[in-house]
């Protein structure tokens, strides 16, 4: 059930940091929202991951590598599954509300794309890599919502293009 949760993809979550490091605002206080804000972000991407993989759930066990996630390869269960849902939903968006409105803000966006990529945006070509993009981004905004910083226009036209050219890089390795 752990690897359900995907937590090596909890990595890009760190992305929360960024506008920390760049603003050069690193202070206790600040360090402190980052982190309520990257477990927040984990355990919301955790619940989508679950989600996923349950919609997926006979595709999945068709695929050379998803066929060995927990679901697809029947190592566990959905009914025991289904419950970590709320539970990580009500977690992580009451600990983001604890960051900031803005942030907790930021978070529902971030669901609700996810929800839209893993039930529809995944099968369009060109939507695929503009909201894989788009989810990278969400994360670095997040970031300066959670310690109140607006981000300059130049640091958020600079991560749009590349994590959109990460998209793309990552959909042709896949082909």
């Amino acid at each position: 059930y752990v690897r359900a949760l995907r937590p090596h993809q909890w990595t890009k979550n760190f992305l929360l940091a960024l506008p920390v490091l760049v603003t050069q605002k690193v202070t206790v206080d600040n360090i402190v929202l980052i982190g309520l804000a990257f477990v927040a972000f984990c355990l919301v991407a955790s619940s989508v991951y679950l989600i996923n993989d349950m919609a997926d759930l006979n595709s999945d066990r068709q695929h050379p590598r998803k066929r060995q996630r927990p679901f697809a390869s029947g190592s566990a269960t959905l009914v025991r599954a289904f419950p970590l849902i709320p539970i990580l939903n009500i977690a992580g968006f009451a600990l983001a509300a604890t960051v900031s409105a803005a942030f907790f803000i930021t978070i529902c966006a971030y669901f609700v794309l996810t929800l839209a990529y893993s039930f529809s945006l995944k099968r369009r070509p060109i939507a695929d890599v503009v909201a894989l993009g788009g989810l990278y981004m969400v994360r670095v905004f997040a970031g300066g919502m959670a310690i109140g910083d607006v981000l300059s226009p130049f640091m958020l036209g600079f991560c749009v293009f590349f994590f959109l050219c990460l998209a793309l890089i990552k959909r042709w390795a896949e082909l």
